[in-house]
């Protein structure tokens, strides 16, 4: 059976640009999705979600990008883990309730960074979740690192390794857009939609340490995201749109972004 890595934004689980909370409503109608595009075609899921506008302020606010050196940095990376996991709790319920058999896999607890390389530690579990039918939950987290006591590790990074690590057929992002553009479609009217993509064109060197945003940026950062991954390709759909998430689980021909 083929597997599909699925990540779920941040940007359209919570409101992420005003007060940073959970959505449940948006997300009970991406559980309800995802539980019809399995029954129709059936497949193999490990399932990721952004951390949202919340979880984005408090990293913001303990200046975590280059990791906890200080006490205020480290309590502040407990504060941001503990957001995340809030996050997963009320996304699981949703989950449950449309059917979906959901194990949550902490990523603080499957990945490590040494020596500034990514490691995952927890990859048998995801592959006995995998076995027994169930959907692996993890998304992005703070993460232990032996330089800087804890580095962000981003969602988009979780599930571009896992996509590699378990030979996926398929990445999609559920984002708030509709997929790639050639600028900022929330800011220049005239931004076109990048249908198809190669990601052999497209330059490997870009940061990847932020998630994927709605600018020219994005297929640099996939691109990089991407470089050790062979032969799987991502999908960008709009996840606020009803209907388009089913479709990309399905094969339908969907409005979106494809790179390959």
């Amino acid at each position: 059976m083929e597997l599909t890595v699925l990540k779920l934004g941040g940007s359209i689980l919570t409101h992420k640009y005003q007060s940073g909370e959970f959505d449940p409503v948006t997300a009970d109608r991406l559980a309800q999705e995802i539980r019809q595009a399995l029954t129709s075609s059936p497949q193999q899921l490990i399932l990721i979600h952004g951390a949202g506008g919340k979880v984005h302020r408090l990293a913001n606010e303990s200046n975590l990008k280059t990791g906890a050196i200080t006490p205020a940095q480290i309590d502040g990376s407990l504060k941001t883990h503990f957001a995340v996991c809030e996050l997963t709790q009320q996304l699981l319920p949703i989950l449950s309730n449309h059917n979906l058999p959901v194990t949550p896999l902490p990523a603080n607890s499957m990945f490590l960074i040494k020596n500034g390389q990514l490691e995952i530690v927890g990859a048998e579990l995801v592959e006995r979740a995998l076995k027994l039918g169930l959907i692996p939950l993890l998304s992005g987290d703070m993460v232990f690192d032996d330089q800087t006591n804890f580095s962000i590790l981003s969602g988009d990074r979780v599930a571009t390794v896992l996509a590699q690590i378990f030979k996926a057929k398929k990445i999609i992002f559920a984002s708030d857009v509709d997929g790639l553009y050639d600028s900022d479609p929330k800011t220049n009217p005239q931004a076109k939609l990048i249908k198809q993509a190669k990601l052999n064109n497209i330059d490997t060197t870009a940061d990847t340490t932020s998630s994927i945003d709605t600018t020219n940026q994005m297929l640099g950062k996939i691109a990089a995201l991407m470089r050790d991954a062979k032969n799987i390709s991502v999908q960008i759909v709009n996840g606020l749109v009803a209907g388009r998430l089913e479709q990309a689980l399905t094969n339908q021909s969907v409005i979106g972004s494809l790179i390959e």
